[in-house]
């Protein structure tokens, strides 16, 4: 793997020097932007909801459908952000009398977004006001059969607008033909931070409503209720992490309140899957949320209905909602499996090309996007993993790397889908299985990926010699979290060290404590899964190391030197707070 130092105009004057670094690495180069950055003040951070072109109408729409007792459908997704949009507009409506219902497609039956079936049945029960989150900015034909029958249509979405390149080569967008649409992908919209997700985007049409008494003084309660204020964010928190949003601006405070709260005072469906996967009483992280609840949620979209997962969000019942995390944890058991099953499959059909297109022909269609993300971060570029439908098309999910929007690369051979949409990290898209394998030689003719885009590298902040380490440091980065995209953890380098020991630790012996030497000065690194490769580094080095030895502690005569990279943070095991450095990647120098 490359490593990578970065270093951007240090202009915080107000921070150590490090620290300063570590913020205009990550775009905070003002002053004024750093406080903002570390600032418990949650809503300071957000952008205003007005300027998203559209909210206005749409908001005003409702309003009045809810005064004149409109019958309100909202129709979402079946993944953890369209549960979540879901769940933040059906309680936001409820609570102010609103005469509301929702529906959520069928991942395999469905697909994804605002379909006909959804549109026939809306009218069958009589709906008068449709209202999508996390979809419908590509519903042209499903919102003009709504139109047709009479029906009112919002669109509340984040999704990329659909166009196509005129013969002057310019992007010609198609809009469907709702009442209102808000979106902050609009072309004409010229909101500040365009990367949020359908639920963080359904949260502000709340907000935006309440805050502008679009029903009179009547819910005064509710608008300023901070306890339903402060569940509907931890919906949007939890689709923030989920929909792998960039963890700046607007996310990272919301996700900063978010987790506060999750730790404390958990929303209710999130408090039954926190009681499910064992972690009350924890302090919950983005890694909690976006590796052990956000997959149950996730995982009864993918192999059951996710109708489910909204259930347990919006049910009052105690026995019903424990029932529903435990089924939820157990559709997600199963997913686990069928998507290790199905990536051993996949890697082994991967050829030298730039972008992968991989057929599995017996996977469920539910979990291709997860295995295309999967094998996108082991290598580093471009995946589309397909598999076979029960009607014989071809139905895919890519996952994509920084250096290649996939929504924009698909567009290019467009033609060739029956069905795409998507975004520049994640798409979606359907086409006739005779054309898999144009498919493919389209895809890597227009690619333009380097080799050094496709090579996995290792983003390092600054250069930190173990002894610069202080408890004030550890402190500053630690309060930089959450971490994720956008947000990275902060990385060092530290060169000339000398691994003297190594003690593996855990059931699995995969993890370990190891003594390093920094001049004359000895310090203590832990490592997380790379025991065996610090083996092997060892026994190539030194012919002859017993590995049994040195795994269990026993120092090495002759020291091996190595560059490492680390990251920071506290170890409060035992009721003990002291510096953890984790080893995050070596090399062995000659």
């Amino acid at each position: 793997m490359l490593w990578k130092l970065i270093s951007h105009n240090v202009c915080c004057s107000n921070q150590p020097k490090v620290v300063a670094r570590l913020l205009a690495n990550r775009g905070v180069v003002e002053d004024s932007d750093s406080t903002v950055f570390f600032s418990d003040d949650v809503k300071s951070g957000f952008w205003d909801p007005k300027a998203l072109t559209g909210i206005d109408l749409a908001a005003r729409i409702i309003a009045a459908a809810i005064l004149s007792g409109k019958h309100i459908r909202v129709i979402g997704d079946y993944d953890c952000d369209g549960v979540c949009a879901t769940t933040i507009l059906v309680r936001g409506l409820r609570a102010v009398g609103a005469n509301v219902d929702y529906d959520i497609p069928h991942r395999v039956t469905d697909g994804y977004g605002l379909n006909v079936r959804l549109i026939n049945e809306a009218h069958a029960a009589g709906v008068d006001v449709i209202i999508t989150c996390d979809n419908g900015i590509s519903a042209v034909e499903a919102v003009a059969l709504a139109k047709s029958y009479g029906m009112v249509v919002v669109v509340t979405d984040h999704h990329e607008v659909p166009y196509s390149k005129d013969e002057s080569g310019n992007s010609v967008y198609r809009l469907p033909d709702a009442d209102a649409i808000v979106d902050p992908k609009r072309p004409d919209s010229d909101y500040p931070f365009k990367e949020i997700c359908g639920a963080f985007v359904a949260y502000k049409f709340i907000r935006y409503m309440y805050d502008n008494r679009l029903l009179g003084d009547t819910f005064h309660g509710v608008y300023c209720d901070p306890v339903l204020d402060d569940v509907l964010m931890q919906y949007a928190a939890l689709a923030t992490v989920c929909d792998v949003m960039e963890l700046r601006s607007e996310n990272r405070a919301l996700l900063k309140f978010g987790l506060k709260r999750m730790t404390e005072s958990p929303a209710w469906g999130v408090r039954h899957l926190i009681d499910e996967r064992g972690l009350r009483g924890k302090t919950i992280t983005a890694y909690h949320l976006g590796f052990v609840i956000g997959p149950c949620v996730n995982a009864v979209g993918r192999l059951g209905s996710a109708e489910m997962a909204a259930r347990l969000m919006l049910c009052s019942d105690e026995a019903e909602a424990k029932r529903l995390a435990h089924e939820l944890s157990e559709y997600n058991m199963s997913r686990i499996k069928m998507t290790e099953d199905a990536q051993a499959q996949a890697e082994a059909l991967m050829d030298d090309r730039k972008v992968q297109v991989i057929f599995l022909p017996d996977c469920h269609e539910s979990i291709v996007g997860i295995v295309a993300g999967r094998l996108k971060d082991k290598y580093h570029r471009p995946f589309l993993v397909c598999t076979r439908t029960d009607e014989g098309l071809c139905k895919g999910s890519g996952r994509s790397i920084l250096a290649y929007s996939m929504y924009h690369e698909l567009t290019k051979i467009q033609d060739i889908f029956l069905k795409y949409g998507g975004h520049a990290f994640a798409a979606g898209f359907s086409l006739e299985l005779s054309r898999l394998d144009e498919l493919r030689d389209r895809l890597n003719a227009n690619c333009t990926l380097t080799d050094e885009d496709v090579e996995g590298e290792l983003v390092i902040d600054a250069p930190l010699r173990l002894n610069e380490i202080t408890d004030e440091l550890v402190d500053i980065v630690s309060s930089m979290a959450p971490f994720g995209h956008g947000n990275r953890k902060p990385m060092f380098v530290c060169r000339g060290l000398r691994l003297k020991s190594m003690r593996a630790m855990g059931k699995d012996g995969k993890s370990a404590r190891l003594r390093v030497l920094d001049g004359v000065n000895e310090y203590e690194v832990t490592s997380f899964g790379m025991v065996d490769a610090l083996v092997d580094a060892v026994q190539s080095r030194y012919a002859g190391t017993v590995s049994d030895t040195f795994r269990a502690g026993v120092p090495l005569m002759d020291p091996m030197p190595i560059d490492i990279v680390y990251s920071l943070g506290w170890n409060d095991w035992g009721g003990k707070k002291a510096v953890q450095v984790t080893l995050e990647d070596f090399h062995v120098l000659p």
